[in-house]
Formats: structure tokens, C-alpha cells, sequence
């Protein structure tokens, strides 16, 4: 599915220049550039139905028409120092529907808090699940004379289902291994037993998931690895009777597949099949997850190579920054191309004050934002007008409180995030302002997966910065003067601009007195669109924003000026009417504010 069309097949002339044009001076040296400004690809923690590649989001970036990719994977990845076990040595079992419980202090540790037991699946056949000395053992019997095959196994789950720790759901990327304590007491020659690991999904024209799978041979001398689709490696291990540990060097195996390193482990699942008759017995006691490389500069190094490389094949410009998650709040940090250094990843920066860390982002020439500052439950609430008004004012308090912990740009363009919806975003933002907090805002995704556009991924705003090239440096200096607007690419590209006199978007300024024009640049301009203006007082003493101009539809190609005698700002919203719904309206555009001090 194409999502980019020409200017004029969507809006007709190729672009309208509303009231008075810009300088010329200026459209020569800077143009807008498209940036989706938080993304991720190695580390997808299964955040999504179909976790992510690299690759998937590099096509869907030029089948959107995107210019600019700025990976911001979440630090952990960049040291991958710990083991995950899943001990099964002491377990419990549901003999309502054989699942299998972890009740092992290891299994609940806090880094592993989500990893909740094994769910079962059986078809066909008699299935049957114990514990013997140690072990969670698994049997099943197909049915003699039958052709369908019996087959009983069991896969990790979180609490609400997949796991999201990424001490599990971890990257390919330099090396993962997997080891497992196993007892076969019975397979019949007609029978299997099998480990299947699922990675993350990638697109080159449709949806495809990579698997490795890897079956015990009984009589085989040696390993054996084969392709036996374009998504699917089958690796043959020597099997023989009895306790065994098996071994699962899952990078090498992928590198059978098209690009085969850019993945990340999503599932596992492991089980016994058996045919016409026969039968199959797997006992499981533990397995391990681990990276053998985990230092930041190895992983630093590999991301940015294939940031390189899908640069090279999709045309679409690739920065690497990070998001700081260990800590509330999560924050992104973009960096210049010239300061990106492994220890701005390592692990020592964990647990530090979080003005520290933001003050050595200014210090090596980055910005950072604030991340989904309403949390990341991905649906809307429930909730009355009252109820979003003091979710609004509780969450603006603890922003003021810290200082926004001294982040640049604030993350408002959402449809839906932390149970709140984008009209939320855009108060919470407002109130920031009017109490003295001046935050530039931003639009993006936090995709870790899914397409891109639709009801599945409800989040596909992302932020137009106004630069002279598309450079790491070039993009951080329009962030920092907030020469910036957000919205929705999969409906409109173009350039999209305004002035106050002689103050431009983003700019704060000494309050000037008086009135002055207003100048709108929307090019091109969308078939019925909507051009609203807001103008609220700055009243750090008021705890409602005071507005001058809630949402007051103007038309730009009139004159619209504005008051400019109290401290206040200014922005601009664009919106398009809802063709399925009368009455409805589709956010398309969003600016920074004037600030007029």
C-alpha cells in the first residue's frame, strides 16, 4: 500500500501562499523536513501485535514520504549485561489446563517482574504436563491410525499476555545465544521435539515474521542449518536419549535470512509433535538468554551500520539518539552527529540525577524531550470532563515542579496516550506555557511495531523542522529555536509556517505592545481546511489558562491581527472535516507557539 500521493492529485495547485509570503531569502535557505523523532527498531520489547525491525519502519518511512528517521531505541540495549533464566526447577502446574507457574525467586526478580509462567497449547491427541525431579515435562500421544498430529507446547507469557521486558524480548544484534537443560525419557522415530524462536517482523511489501526453528534428528552427526522459506531457518541438532544440554546461537542462524541481524526475539515456544500412533516426552528444567557482546560500543557501532546500510537502500536520512528509560520520566536525547559517543550509553549514566544527564545532553550540542508525558497506556480513558481537567492540572504540577527536569521539547502530538487524547496533550501543553514553562512541542509515534497508519497504530503524527540540510546538527539547531510543526503525514507534506510581525514561529520575545499582522504559510493549502488560532495569557499565578482566542477559526487570507499588550502566545491549529462524520473535524497540523513575554 502507497500512503504518498502527489501535492496537486490531494489538493489541487501545487501550493497556495496565503496573505503575505515569508522572505524569499528565507525559503532559500531552509525548507521543512519531515522527522519522525521517536522510533524504535532493535529495541522493540514486544510494545506492539507486530514488533518491529529496523527494516519495517525504513519502508514505511518511504512509502510515507518521510524524510528523516531519528532512531531512538531505549538504552538498555546498548548493554545487554544480564542473563535471563527461566528456572523451572521449582514450578507449579494447572492441571485444569496444564500451564505451568514460576514460582522460582529468580523467575521474580525485578527485572524479570512480567515473566509470569508458561501458557499451554495442545491439539490432537492425549496430553499430559508433570514435574519430575526438577523438571517440567511435557507428553503427548497421537492417535493410531490417525493422519493430524498431536502436539502439545508451552511459551513464556507475561501477565497480559506477551513479555515486554526487554531482558527477554532483546536484539539479535552482535550475538544472542540461548541454552536450555532438557530430558527426553521417550521420542518415537515418528515424533519430534522442537524450539521455535520467533523474531521481530520487517516489510518488503508485506508483512513477513522471521523464525528460527530447531528439531532434535535423532541419527544426525552434526548441525545442520537450511533455509526452508525466505522467513524460516530450520537448524537439525543431534538428538540422543536422556539429560542434554542444547545450545541456540540464534544470530548465527538468522544471518541465513535477508537481513537477518537487524531482529529482535519476540517469542519462544518449545513442545513435542508425534503422528499415526506415535509418541514424545520433553522434559524442561531451564533456560538462558543472554548476549555474549554487551558493551555500548559494539551495539552503538551495529545500529548505526544499519541505520547506514537502509539509508542507502530507502533514501531516507537515519540519526541515532536514545531513549533514557530507566527512570521516570523517559527521555529522549538527539544528538549531534559529532558528539555520538558510547559513553553517553553506558550503564554508569543509570540512576543518575536526571538534570545531570539532561545537562550533559546541552553540553555535547543535543536536545531532549519529554517523553508521552501522560504515561503510555496506549487507549483513551474512560473519563468525564472533570476527570481529564484534574488528570491535566496534576500532571502540569509535577512538570512544573521538576522543571520539566530541564528538557527542551515536550511530546503532545498524540491521538491517544496514557489514557488521554490528543485535545488533552494540547491543554496540558498550553497550561506548561501559560505558567511560565515554555516547552516547544513535537508530534511523533513511539512505534515499536504495527503499520503505520490506521486504527491499529493510532499514533503516526510526526514533526516538520524547519533546517538548511537534513544533518543531525542542521535539524537540533531548528528544534532548539522550536522552528517546528507536528502532524499528519499520511494526509499532508508540504511547508507550514506563520509570523507575528516580525517574530516568527518559536520565537520568544519582549512583548511589544499594540497589535500586529498575522502571516500564515500553508503550502500547499488542503481542500477545507481549517485554520484556528489560539492565544492564551502567560499568568504564572492563574492555574486555568486565560484565553484570548480558543480555537477561533480564522481565514488567512484575510487580515487577522493580534493584540499583543499582555504577556500571552500564540499558535496555530489546522483541521480538516471528517468525510464519514458530519460535524467531525481531523487534526492535521499543529505549531509552536510565539511566546510574548
Amino acid at each position: 500500500m502507497i500512503f504518498r500521493r502527489s501535492a496537486a492529485a490531494r489538493f489541487g495547485p501545487l501550493f497556495i501562499l496565503l496573505f503575505l509570503s515569508l522572505p524569499a531569502a528565507l525559503a532559500a535557505e531552509e525548507r521543512p523536513f519531515s522527522v519522525q523523532m521517536h522510533i524504535h527498531g532493535l529495541s522493540n520489547h514486544n510494545g506492539a501485535v507486530r514488533p518491529a525491525s529496523m527494516q519495517w519502519h525504513t519502508w514505511y518511512a518511504k512509502e510515507s514520504g518521510l524524510d528523516v528517521l531519528w532512531w531512538t531505541d531505549h538504552v538498555e540495549i546498548f548493554e545487554m549485561y544480564d542473563t535471563l533464566t527461566i528456572d523451572l526447577s521449582r514450578a507449579e502446574i494447572d492441571s485444569s489446563d496444564l500451564s505451568v507457574r514460576l514460582t522460582s525467586p529468580q523467575n521474580q526478580s525485578r527485572r524479570r517482574k512480567d515473566l509470569a509462567g508458561l501458557a499451554a497449547s495442545v491439539s490432537g491427541g492425549k496430553a499430559a504436563a508433570s514435574l519430575r525431579e526438577g523438571y517440567a515435562v511435557m507428553e503427548v500421544a497421537s492417535e493410531a491410525g490417525s493422519e493430524d498430529t498431536a502436539r502439545f507446547a508451552y511459551r513464556p507469557e507475561g501477565e497480559r499476555g506477551m513479555i515486554r521486558r526487554m531482558t527477554f524480548a532483546r536484539p539479535l544484534l552482535n550475538g544472542l545465544l540461548a541454552k536450555t537443560k532438557i530430558s527426553t525419557p521417550r521420542v518415537d522415530p515418528s515424533a519430534r521435539v522442537f524450539f521455535r524462536f520467533l523474531l521481530s517482523w520487517r516489510n518488503y511489501g508485506a508483512p513477513v515474521s522471521y523464525e528460527i526453528r530447531y528439531h532434535l534428528a535423532p541419527g544426525a552427526v552434526e548441525t545442520e542449518s537450511q533455509l526452508l522459506d525466505p522467513s524460516t531457518v530450520l537448524v537439525s541438532l543431534p538428538w540422543t536419549e536422556g539429560d542434554a544440554d542444547l545450545s541456540f546461537d540464534l544470530t548465527a542462524a538468522a544471518r541465513l535470512l535477508q537481513d537477518g541481524e537487524d531482529a529482535s526475539l519476540r517469542e519462544i515456544e518449545w513442545g513435542v509433535q508425534a503422528w499415526n500412533g506415535a509418541s514424545a516426552a520433553l522434559g524442561v528444567r531451564s533456560l538462558l538468554l543472554w548476549n555474549p557482546v554487551h558493551d555500548p560500543a559494539s551495539f552503538l557501532a551495529g545500529e548505526r551500520r544499519l541505520a547506514d546500510k537502509y539509508e542507502r537502500e530507502y533514501g531516507v536520512v537515519a540519526h541515532v539518539g536514545a531513549e533514557y528509560s530507566w527512570v521516570e520520566p523517559h527521555l529522549n536525547a538527539f544528538y549531534p552527529d559529532s558528539a555520538l559517543a558510547p559513553s553517553l550509553f553506558n550503564r554508569w549514566n543509570r540512576g543518575r540525577p536526571v538534570h545531570a544527564w539532561v545537562a550533559e545532553v546541552h553540553e555535547k550540542g543535543g536536545a531532549v524531550s519529554l517523553n508521552h508525558p501522560f504515561g503510555v497506556a496506549p487507549r483513551l480513558a474512560r473519563d468525564d470532563e472533570e476527570k481529564a481537567r484534574l488528570a491535566i492540572r496534576d500532571r502540569a504540577e509535577k512538570i512544573l515542579s521538576a522543571g520539566a527536569y530541564g528538557a527542551d521539547i515536550i511530546e503532545v502530538g498524540y491521538s491517544a496516550r496514557g489514557g488521554r487524547s490528543l485535545r488533552d496533550h494540547l491543554a496540558l501543553w498550553d497550561r506548561l506555557t501559560a505558567r511560565g514553562l515554555f516547552l516547544y512541542g513535537d508530534g511523533t509515534s513511539d512505534s515499536h511495531g504495527d503499520i503505520w497508519f490506521g486504527t491499529e497504530s493510532p499514533n503516526w503524527f510526526v514533526t516538520w523542522i524547519w533546517a538548511e540540510d537534513n544533518s543531525a546538527e542542521s535539524l537540533l539547531r531548528g528544534m532548539r529555536a522550536g522552528r517546528m510543526s507536528f502532524g499528519d503525514i499520511s494526509r499532508w507534506d508540504g511547508a507550514f509556517d506563520f509570523r507575528v510581525g516580525p517574530y516568527r514561529c518559536g520565537d520568544r520575545a519582549a512583548l511589544p505592545g499594540g497589535t500586529l499582522p498575522l502571516r500564515v504559510r500553508l503550502d500547499p493549502f488542503p481542500a477545507g481546511a481549517k485554520v484556528r488560532l489560539v492565544q492564551g495569557l502567560i499568568d504564572e499565578s492563574e492555574d486555568e489558562v486565560a484565553y484570548l482566542r480558543d480555537r477561533t477559526e480564522i481565514d488567512p487570507s484575510q487580515e487577522n491581527r493580534i493584540a499583543l499588550d499582555r504577556p500571552c502566545f500564540v499558535r496555530l491549529e489546522v483541521y480538516l472535516a471528517a468525510a464519514e462524520r458530519e460535524g467531525e473535524e481531523i487534526p492535521l497540523l499543529f505549531s509552536n507557539p510565539i511566546v510574548f513575554r
